[in-house]
């Protein structure tokens, strides 16, 4: 079944407005990447698209089930890791594939910490652990906060192949935040650039970064080419 699906939000914390965006598309089976400044309203938007908090607007043709939502501050279930991917199944009243699940702690190299208190490992394994349960979960779209942010760089590059991969496999949405244009060049579709809550620019990434229009864009992008290399 196609997913294709918007949403129109506005997100006021006091009398800030963190989120204003009108009729925001997204096709079913693409991969997009929401770049922008800390504070630009990235994960206020992923929130409101998994109705993780309350907003003004509307979200058309996605429901809450259809949706698999990995936070930026990852947590890890005070329970054994194995038992935390059992989570999800039991959550989404699915059977148990104990076979599945090995297959993804295996691919996040976390099988040898199956039997470990979630809640006692790294930043680093904490978040592979709360990636696992969102492969577990196997929704129609993912929508993945700074997914790699807590791992080093060769964890950070089997994570996002893995992701980009089962999207593609199962013809997922994706959808993720990310501070790496790397990242963003590497596996999104489309990419998305949020200012001061505001939509300012959506891009092929094929055109992503040479051929942008907002002068905020080219600023933001120059300043992250301080930081990294495309």
């Amino acid at each position: 079944m196609q997913n294709n699906f918007s949403i129109t939000a506005k997100k006021m914390y006091g009398k800030r407005s963190v989120l204003d965006v009108e009729k925001c598309k997204f096709e079913h089976g693409k991969s997009y990447a929401i770049i922008g400044a800390n504070g630009s309203g990235k994960s206020t938007l992923l929130k409101c698209i998994a109705r993780a908090i309350d907003f003004d607007g509307k979200i058309e043709g996605l429901s809450k089930n259809m949706v698999a939502y990995m936070p930026q501050q990852s947590v890890g279930f005070s329970f054994s890791v194995i038992n935390n991917l059992k989570f999800v199944y039991k959550t989404r009243e699915k059977k148990f594939k104990k076979d599945e699940a090995k297959k993804i702690l295996k691919d996040l190299d976390l099988l040898h910490l199956e039997k470990k208190n979630a809640a006692k490992l790294s930043g680093g394994e904490t978040q592979r652990v709360a990636l696992a349960r969102i492969l577990c979960a196997d929704a129609p779209v993912f929508l993945l906060d700074e997914f790699t942010a807590s791992m080093d760089i060769k964890q950070a590059k089997v994570c996002q192949e893995l992701v980009s991969k089962r999207a593609k496999d199962r013809d997922k949405t994706l959808i993720f935040t990310s501070h790496q244009m790397s990242q963003v060049a590497e596996i999104a579709d489309y990419v998305l650039f949020l200012h001061e809550g505001k939509l300012l620019e959506t891009m092929g990434v094929k055109d992503f970064p040479k051929n942008v229009k907002t002068k905020e864009l080219k600023e933001f992008l120059e300043y992250m080419l301080t930081k990294e290399v495309f």
